[in-house]
């Protein structure tokens, strides 16, 4: 255990002091920007503002706004409540995450008094999309690799998940007084970041077919922070005139990214498609700020993720424990723990990404990028780590495993032994009678008690939750006295219908 601490810690020492370096080069050769400072990512007004975006409902498009990130990663940071994994079954037996109806966008739509409209930004929405994947936990997410098949760049650009060199589309304001200018941005160790931007604009996930960033941000610098909400954040940004997104995102990055925040208008780039109540359009220059919204969505959200941690706040596994844990070859991938091989990146011959045989690779080729070091169409996936399992089933991208137990078996018959190249064998001769039943309390040992509490870092406001009927129910905030103990710390509403 020690041996891996001494790594992981080098690591992230290793990328805040040399790695963390933003090349901020625009196409009138303004200079090169100092490194951000790694205590950004600590800087509560960042977390803040990063956990107000990742729970904020009215990110969402459609459906009356309901979508935050929050909607795929509340419980333990996963998609687990039984009515929604039920409406998240699809029909090829897949289990992923229920999203947003489908529907063109039409341009962002406001109500009065700073809240995200009813009907929001769409057409006439159709049935509800499922992603192809189960929603991995953002509790302990990994700055090194994130999605299922780690397609979120090591390396944040400012704009998307795939993290290239010398991606367009932010601005700044030139150091020679050249007013605004097109710029580029790279962050390395920043995976979590990357991956934050992708799931807001998906048009399964999120947002209505078509929608930009800036016009997202557009969007959410007119509204209330958390203001379809109750509970812990919400309560508190609603009793304070510096409750605006404008302001937070001014707070949190005005002394290290002030040259990217600013209410002039950005010519040159596409405008924001804005509707009015008779569905009349007009088109808008994006001011400074909602051009680079994206730049600071992904630093926020990360920082609050950095947040979530469970390593320390853990059981430690006995003795017997961990030799059950060795003799079924879960140490191959993890470590006792709770970590895996993709806490720590470790190239081509690493751990990091793996196949199992859970499906054929036909059905899900898994990685093809070769940021991980991987062949296309091997069926590999990330290795996930071991925190808080008891809270996050089904498991594996599939959702084909439905509990601990179930979990344990694929592994014990050496998978599913479909055609490719899987990295598991039967461990049926080489078990004792007591191992299984140590590894499943070894794992429920790594689960954080401040999640069933809702204490400290998961602490959350209320969160609607829809269903593939167009029902909903409410999760309520965790300081919410009325809640239902029946669930400790995750209280659900019963289920109401939308009127039509």
């Amino acid at each position: 255990m020690l041996k891996t601490v001494k790594v992981w810690t080098l690591k992230w020492v290793c990328g805040s002091a040399l790695v963390l370096l933003v090349g901020l080069l625009t196409a009138q050769g303004a200079e090169a920007k100092d490194r951000v400072p790694n205590s950004i990512f600590s800087d509560p007004a960042v977390v803040e503002l990063g956990k107000a975006l990742f729970w904020d409902m009215q990110v969402g498009s459609g459906n009356g706004a309901q979508s935050a990130c929050a909607t795929c990663h509340y419980q333990a940071g996963a998609d687990s409540e039984t009515r929604r994994v039920v409406s998240s079954t699809r029909s090829d037996g897949i289990i992923g995450s229920l999203g947003v109806r489908e529907s063109q966008f039409r341009g962002i739509s406001l109500l009065e008094k700073g809240v995200a409209s009813a009907t929001d930004d769409t057409s006439k929405p159709l049935d509800f999309l499922i992603t192809g994947r189960q929603a991995p936990p953002t509790v302990e997410s990994e700055f090194t690799h994130n999605f299922w098949d780690g397609r979120a760049n090591n390396c944040f650009n400012g704009v998307d998940p795939g993290g290239q060199e010398g991606q367009r589309g932010l601005h700044q304001w030139s150091k020679d007084g050249g007013g605004i200018v097109p710029t580029t941005f790279l962050l390395c160790d920043a995976s979590q970041a990357s991956q934050a931007v992708g799931p807001p604009n998906s048009d399964v996930e999120m947002a209505a077919r078509g929608r930009t960033f800036p016009e997202l941000g557009y969007k959410m610098l007119r509204v209330k922070p958390l203001a379809m909400q109750t509970g812990d954040l919400a309560d508190e940004l609603s009793t304070t005139t510096a409750g605006h997104y404008d302001t937070m995102i001014n707070d949190a990055f005005g002394d290290v990214l002030g040259e990217f925040i600013g209410d002039e208008a950005v010519a040159g780039v596409p405008e924001i498609r804005v509707t009015d109540s008779n569905g009349n359009r007009t088109l808008v220059e994006p001011s400074l700020t909602e051009q680079n919204f994206s730049l600071f969505w992904g630093l926020s959200v990360m920082a609050y993720e950095l947040t979530l941690e469970s390593y320390a706040h853990v059981q430690k596994p006995t003795r017997a424990q961990k030799k059950s844990f060795k003799r079924m070859r879960c140490d191959s991938c993890h470590l006792t723990d709770g970590t895996s091989a993709a806490h720590v990146f470790t190239g081509k011959n690493g751990k990091s990404f793996i196949s199992t045989g859970v499906a054929d690779a036909s059905i899900d080729p898994g990685v093809v990028d070769d940021f991980v070091g991987r062949d296309p169409f091997e069926g590999n996936f990330k290795t996930a780590h071991l925190f808080n399992l008891p809270l996050t089933a089904p498991y594996f991208h599939d959702g084909s495993a439905a509990d601990l137990s179930e979990m344990l078996d694929f592994y014990i018959r050496g998978g599913n032994r479909v055609d490719q190249k899987v990295k598991i064998k039967n461990l049926k001769g080489r078990m004792k009678k007591r191992d299984k039943a140590n590894v499943i309390a070894m794992l429920e040992g790594l689960t954080d008690p401040r999640i069933a509490k809702g204490s400290g870092p998961y602490a959350h406001p209320s969160l609607q939750l829809f269903l593939d009927d167009g029902s909903y129910f409410w999760m309520h905030a965790s300081d919410d006295p009325e809640a239902d103990s029946k669930t400790p710390g995750l209280s659900y509403g019963e289920t109401k219908t939308i009127e039509p």
